[in-house]
């Protein structure tokens, strides 16, 4: 059965970092990486950016569904996926797997000064943190599991989420 991998949650918390982390192991060889947040910023010029840029996902993960490959995908929610392509996630029987990503809110707001320093990395403005992880924590995919980058190392994160995945 062929699977949507999700990394979502709060901002700061390691997405990003694990997405680069995962997507460099012999594990996702023959998976479709889709790194969402890079997907959006080749739209940004546009003025009516946000429907061209969930067309364009879709588009992709459709084509993607048919040859049955797994998908890794960044920053995406099972509900939008559902609403938007869900004909097609029964059709080719895929099974989601959720990760939800935590980190403390104060740790959060470290990260984001230091990740905006740093012209390599893809979020490269302030956010505002608080507004965000209370978007999040409503939103939550109660079937997510849960990755506490609080405990969890980077290391220990790509880890925990390939034994998840076995």
């Amino acid at each position: 059965m062929p699977k949507i991998v999700i990394l979502r949650g709060r901002p700061a918390s390691g997405k990003s970092t694990a997405f680069a982390k995962l997507k460099k192991r012999k594990e996702f060889d023959g998976w479709v990486l889709i790194d969402n947040c890079e997907l959006k910023s080749w739209f940004n010029y546009l003025e009516e950016n946000k429907e061209i840029k969930k067309k364009a996902l879709f588009a992709l993960m459709k084509e993607v569904m048919k040859k049955k490959k797994n998908i890794l995908l960044e920053e995406m929610s099972r509900k939008t996926i559902m609403k938007y392509i869900g004909n097609y996630v029964k059709k080719y029987k895929y099974k989601f797997v959720v990760f939800q990503f935590y980190v403390d809110t104060q740790k959060a707001k470290r990260r984001d000064k230091k990740r905006v320093k740093d012209p390599k990395h893809p979020h490269c403005q302030l956010v505002n943190i608080e507004e965000w992880h209370k978007y999040h924590d409503k939103n939550l995919d109660p079937r997510g599991i849960i990755v506490d980058c609080d405990k969890l190392n980077k290391k220990q994160v790509v880890d925990f989420i390939l034994e998840n995945l076995k």
